[in-house]
């Protein structure tokens, strides 16, 4: 509702003052064809690795031979052998202290190597069958979970001791550390469970019921999420750290074993010690996007971010298979932004104006550049300029002109290309701003999803070739209520956009 003050026309441009989410047709990753380009032998049945940012080296525990390879990876080849205690088959990096501590099954012990001369350097108890460990940076101790026992011990990488023995699930088998949290997650192959270990106190603050036989676990810092394989399920299942709930469950090869992640890629890598294969998830989409053919009987998994590598050992071949971890996907429009300065115009003889800025975002929700936008208008007014493509801030902006004295709506149609996909779009529909009185203003916004047939694009039917793209496409209903009332009429109502 518009009020007539004196002889100034008073009118309202009701703009889009809220965020519009728009999705092109799902976000599809296209396998990169990753193949094997080194095979590695090293001892008889390799466990799990541990990689030496310092040294750019991977430590593999052999667990028949109680010994464990040292891997240079600037040329993948094996630079040390390092005799340990018995069935070695865990191994974490203490990167503060140059050390890796490798845990062994049968001894129940732990055995710790100088990265700088490849010697044991300590040996000390730990309990019976020690599995895989993690090593806590704020801390400076290494998690060690003991399945004899159900208990996980943790040790002071400062005089090798035990400072505390916490009680976990059935048959404890790998841990990761969580910085943000200061949280240390342990997977329980019996029971099922993750528990949940808070290393300021020591002690279970959380029990997640996952199911199935429950192995590998890595961190995934940019969700902020844990990835657990699931053996006797052929699943992953991704657990929040901020709720301790499972927030997915995503299927793998079969009997998946050794987790690890890539945050450059944003990937998790699952070892299918079944399935002689690695799966390749997003965190972006939480599906498989790839899958690599590795050796026999794949156990364990490191990322190397140096070589952007990934190392997998293969307990049946008794070898570890190297691979690159791929080109990094383009970037996809998957999401608009939609503002506009001012969100109202005071009308008077003169042509009156706003600035409509768009704001494209990719599947990682950073700015893409590039991206063509199209404004056409339905309505009296005018779009200056009529077109124009984001830049490196994501960001593109444009200004609606409309004549003085209008008395109808205007439409502004704002489309986003890059590439060409069936897009969904968001039609927003605006009524009009009431004023009473007329020096204050209040909104009301009406959003209506349109979900456009799909087909035509980017090859049919949700098959892609590189490079990826989408289209997307915004309605947004400018419900410019211009009008105007003359001295001495009564107030009128206007009422703008479909089903008003």
């Amino acid at each position: 509702m518009a009020r007539h003050r004196g002889s100034k026309l008073f009118g309202t441009l009701l703009v889009l003052l809220v965020v519009s989410f728009v999705s092109a047709a799902p976000f599809i990753h296209v396998a990169r064809g990753q193949t094997v380009s080194v095979t590695v032998n090293v001892g008889t049945q390799p466990n799990l690795m541990a990689y030496d940012s310092a040294k750019g080296e991977i430590f593999v525990a052999n667990y028949a031979t109680d010994t464990v390879s040292v891997i240079s990876d600037s040329n993948n080849s094996v630079v040390a052998t390092v005799n340990v205690c018995g069935g070695p088959s865990g191994a974490a990096y203490d990167s503060a202290k140059g050390e890796i501590f490798v845990s062994c099954y049968d001894s129940g012990t732990i055995s710790v190597i100088s990265d700088s001369n490849n010697a044991v350097v300590a040996t000390f108890g730990v309990g019976s069958k020690a599995q895989g460990l993690a090593y806590d940076s704020a801390k400076g101790e290494i998690f060690v979970p003991t399945s004899a026992s159900n208990s996980v011990a943790v040790i002071s990488d400062s005089n090798n001791a035990l400072v505390a023995n916490v009680s976990v699930g059935t048959n404890p088998q790998d841990a990761a550390y969580d910085p943000t949290k200061g949280e240390v997650f342990i997977t329980s192959w019996a029971s099922g469970t993750v528990s949940v270990i808070s290393d300021s106190t020591n002690t279970v603050v959380a029990i997640v019921n996952v199911g199935g036989n429950l192995e590998g676990i890595a961190y995934a810092s940019a969700k902020g999420e844990i990835f657990v394989a699931n053996y006797a399920t052929n699943t992953t299942s991704i657990i929040s750290d901020s709720t301790n709930t499972v927030v997915s469950t995503v299927t793998v090869g079969v009997n998946p074993y050794g987790v690890t992640y890539d945050p450059v890629k944003g990937e998790i890598f699952v070892a299918n010690y079944g399935a002689g294969t690695v799966s390749v998830i997003s965190d972006s989409t939480n599906t498989v996007v790839s899958t690599v053919t590795v050796g026999v009987n794949p156990y364990g998994v490191t990322y190397d971010p140096a070589k952007g590598e990934i190392f997998v050992s293969n307990f049946g071949s008794n070898t570890v298979s190297v691979f690159a971890t791929g080109e990094p996907l383009p970037p996809v429009l998957t999401t608009l932004l939609i503002s506009a300065s001012p969100t109202e115009v005071n009308y008077t003889s003169s042509s009156s104006g706003s600035t409509i800025t768009v704001t494209a975002l990719d599947q990682n929700n950073g700015p893409m550049a590039n991206v063509l936008v199209t404004f056409t208008l339905s309505g009296p007014g005018m779009m200056t300029p009529a077109s124009v493509t984001t830049g490196s801030n994501g960001k593109a902006s444009a200004t609606l002109t409309v004549p003085a004295y209008i008395s109808t709506s205007t439409t502004v149609i704002v489309t986003a290309r890059s590439g060409n996909l069936t897009s969904q779009s968001v039609q927003v529909t605006f009524v009009p701003m009431s004023t009473t009185p007329a020096t204050s203003t209040t909104s009301i916004i009406k959003t209506t999803i349109v979900t456009t047939t799909p087909g035509g694009g980017g090859g049919g039917g949700g098959s892609l070739t590189l490079p990826l793209a989408a289209a997307v496409c915004v309605v947004a209903v400018l419900g410019a209520a211009f009008y105007f009332l003359f001295m001495n009429k009564k107030p009128k109502t206007v009422t703008v956009g479909p089903g008003a």
